[in-house]
This record gives structure tokens, C-alpha cells and sequence, in this order.
């Protein structure tokens, strides 16, 4: 079997043929299954390793830490949310992955233009570069010209000289157009009237 030498006074296996350790990339008692591509450091064999919820152990190749590339799931083999960021960067030397393994989520989301916990939601439209925040989809920045709102998404009177309006209570930045009248610019001047 591949196997590398371990301490033991058999050698590398029993006089039954099950191995103690395997090669980088192999598991199983006869080292004789390959471990997921991208973890190549799986679990030798059942009831080893606890798993994080300290109450139960990992199965035989599986990963038993989090995932060092773009995946997630126990052998981090399904491609994390398509709107992650990815590979957000190094930490302690170790690559920090996109997405959590246990459940997908993402750790932060691509280029600020996603919310919610697979970056499943666009940001509206109305946000200033397209940006929001993840956790709630609430503008970064203010709002574009035309939108008012905690997200934007709602849209100035058409009355509004300019466009544009406040974005906490949407009274017009500009005063109003002919025709218009009111703080937002959205009451009809009677007829005859300017």
C-alpha cells in the first residue's frame, strides 16, 4: 500500500495489510483512495478527526479544514456563490478563501455590487458606483441623481428642477420645475398657473 514509514514496531502497516498513515493525497485503511483535489490533506480514516461542532467526528476524505481555494462542502469540491469576491487574500500564510465551508457563504462580496449571505442580491440601482453593503444591501455611499431612500430605490419626483432630491426625506435639491409645486416637487400647479 502507499503508505510513509510511521513509528511502529509492525513498520508501515499491520500484519493484516491496513496502513497507519498514507502518502500525501491518499486515504483509507489501504491507502488505496484518493483524496479531493483540493485538499489533498483529507482525513486518513473514520472517527479520527472531531468536527467542529465537537460532538461528532469527520468522515474518511473529507477535509478537515476550511477550504484553501474557491470551494466549499466537506471534500471543498462545489465552487463557492459566482458573485464572491474571490480569494479575498493571505492570512497567517494561508490562502483565505471566498466562501465559508460549511455553508457557502460568502466572506465578502465582488467589488461591493452584491448583498446577502451568497451575494445573491444586486445593489439597487440607485447607490452611488453600484456599491452596497453586504449585510444589508444599504448604499456605501449616497444616492445617484434621481434617487432618494436608505437604498435608493426610490425615485425622485419628476417635478424636481434638477432631479435630484434629499436622500432622507426627498424634498428637491433644486426647487421645482414650471408646473410643479411642494417641497417634492409633486403637487400640480392648478391650470393657468406657473
Amino acid at each position: 500500500p502507499d503508505a510513509r514509514p510511521v513509528s511502529s514496531p509492525e513498520g508501515v502497516c499491520s500484519r493484516g495489510g491496513k496502513c497507519y498513515a498514507c502518502k500525501k493525497g491518499y486515504y483509507g485503511r489501504q491507502c488505496d483512495q484518493e483524496c479531493p483535489k483540493n485538499c489533498p490533506d483529507c482525513v486518513f480514516d473514520d472517527n479520527l478527526i472531531q468536527s467542529p461542532d465537537g460532538e461528532t467526528f469527520l468522515p474518511a476524505g473529507t477535509c478537515p479544514d476550511q477550504c484553501k481555494v474557491d470551494f466549499h462542502g466537506s471534500r471543498c469540491d462545489q465552487p463557492c456563490p459566482a458573485n464572491c469576491k474571490k480569494t479575498a487574500g493571505w492570512f497567517n500564510r494561508k490562502r483565505i478563501p471566498s466562501c465559508k465551508k460549511e455553508d457557502g457563504n460568502c466572506f465578502e462580496c465582488h467589488d461591493y455590487k452584491w448583498y446577502g449571505e451568497k451575494c445573491e442580491n444586486a445593489c439597487p440601482t440607485g447607490c452611488e458606483d453600484d456599491q452596497c453593503n453586504k449585510a444589508d444591501g444599504l448604499c456605501k455611499g449616497g444616492c445617484k441623481n434621481g434617487f432618494f431612500g436608505a437604498k435608493c430605490d426610490q425615485q425622485c419626483s419628476s417635478g424636481c428642477k434638477g432631479g435630484g432630491c434629499d436622500k432622507e426625506n426627498a424634498k428637491c435639491d433644486d426647487g421645482c420645475k414650471a408646473g410643479w409645486r411642494g417641497d417634492k416637487c409633486d403637487v400640480p400647479c392648478p391650470e393657468g398657473t406657473g
